[in-house]
Order: structure tokens, then C-alpha cells, then sequence
């Protein structure tokens, strides 16, 4: 969602944490991947007392559909963001420079196993945390569903697992995990979580 964000009066700078959301899992027709996790920023950011920002949250992506970017901007200008999962299964893409002091990725998502049959889902990334990156989801197997990636230390959210044969892939953890894959083409991938933005205040 997109909310408006006042400056405080006497207050020159923010600190920004943003998470991006994670990527839904694929929309294979058969076995799918995991969706990537949204990444972790962190920055510091110049201000004016009493401006109103912009603030974008990422949502998490649906099945097939990438998770979106959580950024704070002035205007069109932006002034911090976090970039959200793929749902081809990458790791979140780093954000362009001057965006973050301090970054750490989503980790990706399982590829598919494929091969027809009766196959399980791959797993989901986990969502970048505020100390450390998100972890791959792992891949699933003929029968044994990949398990979704942890999430980043402390506060990453968890990539989903994926669907056991025939079944539906569990919805990636907020903030950021990625989705997981789902185990056939009667079933489908789970979502992504949602990402999120703290506005910390000296």
C-alpha cells in the first residue's frame, strides 16, 4: 500500500528499514519453483521538519508474480527502498546505488524439478533479515516437498514449502518470504508475504 509520512518538527534525519515483499511461486503448468524472498535495507536520510514522504510497502506477489519493491520517496525521488523477490525464483536484485547503507538479500527460490509425473514443489527464499541475508528454499524432490529458506536473522520472514505431490504450495512468511512451488497443475503456488517499512526516529 502507499501511506504519507510527516516529519516531526525539530527532526533532520531518519533512519529507513525496508523489506520487499516476496515473490509468489511459479505458475509452471506441472511441478513449479519457489518464489525468491524480498530483501532487507537500511538508511539514513536527510529531512526537513514537517515534509510529508511517500511511503510504499511491497506486497507480496502472487503466484507467478514478483513481490514488490517497499521504498520512501520525496516527490518521485527515492530516498530508500528495498527491492522485492522474483518469481522466477532469483534472489532479490540489489537496489541501485545510493538507495541503502546497508543491505542483505532475499534468498532464492528452489528451481522446478519437472520430469512429469507426480513430482513435489520446491521451496520458497526466505526474506532478507536486518543482520544477515535469507536462505535458497531447497528443492523438492519426487515425493518430498523442498522446504522453504529460513529468513534472514532476526526478522526476515520464511519462504514457504513447496506442495507435496498434487498439492498447493504454502504462502511465503512475513516479511518478504518467498512462495512455494506447487506439486502439479491442479494445484497452485503459494503467495509471497508482505513487505514492510519502519520509520525510526532519533
Amino acid at each position: 500500500g502507499t501511506y504519507s509520512y510527516t516529519v516531526p518538527q525539530d527532526i533532520t534525519t531518519l533512519s529507513i528499514e525496508s523489506w520487499g515483499g516476496g515473490a509468489g511461486g511459479g505458475n509452471q503448468a506441472a511441478q513449479a519453483n519457489g518464489g525468491g524472498g524480498g530483501g532487507y535495507s537500511k538508511k539514513t536520510i536527510s529531512v526537513t521538519p514537517s515534509e510529508t514522504l511517500t511511503i510504499i510497502v511491497g506486497s507480496g506477489g502472487a503466484t507467478g508474480v514478483n513481490g514488490g519493491d517497499s521504498s520512501v520517496k520525496r516527490g518521485a525521488t527515492i530516498l530508500a527502498t528495498a527491492t522485492g523477490g522474483l518469481t522466477a525464483g532469483g534472489a532479490s536484485p540489489t537496489p541501485g546505488a545510493g538507495y541503502y547503507d546497508i543491505w542483505y538479500p532475499g534468498g532464492a527460490g528452489a528451481a522446478a524439478q519437472g520430469g512429469g509425473g507426480s513430482r513435489a514443489g520446491s521451496g520458497g527464499g526466505g526474506g532478507g533479515g536486518s543482520s544477515s541475508a535469507g536462505a535458497a528454499g531447497g528443492a523438492g524432490a519426487s515425493a518430498t516437498p523442498g522446504t522453504g529458506g529460513a529468513g534472514g536473522t532476526p526478522d526476515g520472514g520464511a519462504g514457504g514449502d513447496g506442495g507435496a505431490p498434487a498439492a498447493s504450495g504454502v504462502n511465503g512468511f512475513f516479511p518478504g518470504g518467498g512462495g512455494g512451488g506447487s506439486g502439479s497443475s491442479s494445484s497452485v503456488s503459494g503467495t509471497g508475504g508482505n513487505g514492510q517499512i519502519k520509520i525510526l526516529v532519533p
